[in-house]
């Protein structure tokens, strides 16, 4: 498994600290999940969040102290935190949720960098893989790191 470093500073952002505890549960929980892309987006659905979350599963150790956490609040504190600015998200299906300010939160070497252009046939929503591409060119620049070959939103 991956191992990940995440700046600790993100406790600081306004938008974090204005949230409420759903909000912030699930969020560190999505923005945590090892189903997380390196480019900073997730594909789930609110029902299999609210059972990791309220220890539907022989896994979790998140919450056990916290009451039953449904999938509708899941879905409601997914929308309030796209109405905040902290993820973008699209619901199908599946959610596609991609966390904009991920990269700032995240240090990523230029290794994983070239291989950002293979997760964006990952993505199934076009806006997000368009929001994504923004972001990682940000990212790149910043890093001054070389934007890898091939890194343009790709059409289905």
């Amino acid at each position: 498994m991956r191992k990940r470093q995440i700046n600790t500073n993100l406790w600081y952002d306004d938008k974090i600290l204005a949230s409420t505890w759903i909000e912030k549960t699930v969020w560190l929980h999505l923005l945590l999940r090892k189903e997380l892309m390196t480019v900073g987006v997730i594909v789930t659905n609110p029902e299999s969040v609210a059972a990791l979350l309220s220890g539907d599963t022989a896994r979790n150790t998140i919450t056990p102290e916290l009451p039953r956490i449904k999938p509708k609040h899941v879905a409601a504190a997914i929308r309030r935190l796209g109405r905040r600015g902290l993820i973008v998200y699209e619901n199908r299906m599946e959610w596609t949720i991609f966390f904009p300010r991920f990269l700032r939160y995240q240090d990523w070497g230029p290794t994983v960098v070239k291989s950002w252009p293979g997760q964006l046939a990952e993505i199934p929503s076009r806006q997000i893989r368009g929001l994504v591409v923004e972001a990682c060119r940000a990212y790149c620049k910043t890093k001054c790191y070389e934007i890898p070959a091939g890194f343009e939103a790709k059409r289905k």
